[in-house]
């Protein structure tokens, strides 16, 4: 079960989170790749893999990262991540981050249930 899940995030994280997985997170160019590149609010993974601004990340209501060809919402990048840090979480790119805001701000959305590696 867990090697399947691997393999479905593997082919649906790029296009999920809106873009390549670089050192910095998710990089979502405006347009994306086939894409229309969002705008604030504009509906962000599904099928087609459709694409966020760059300032934007796409937000999934279930924090699932689109892995069942779900839509999110593009939004906004956080501006300011200071503030107390509490626990990391997982985020769509498949790396750790120290908070959900940090997350956010690198371009990626959270994933409670995926495969980041152990802190």
């Amino acid at each position: 079960m867990k090697i399947g899940l691997a393999l479905a995030l593997a082919f649906a994280l790029p296009a999920a989170c809106g873009g390549s997985v670089s050192q910095g997170g998710t990089s979502a160019g405006a347009g994306g790749a086939g894409g229309g590149g969002g705008g604030g609010g504009a509906v962000c993974g599904g099928l087609m893999g459709a694409t966020c601004a760059a300032d934007e990340f796409c937000d999934y209501p279930n924090n699932d990262c689109g892995i069942a060809d779900d839509t999110g919402v593009c939004v906004k990048r956080p501006l300011d991540c200071s503030g107390p840090m509490p626990m990391p979480v997982c985020a769509c790119d498949g790396k750790i981050a120290q908070n959900e805001c940090l997350a956010n701000l690198s371009g990626s959305d959270i994933f409670p249930n995926g495969n980041c590696p152990a802190p």
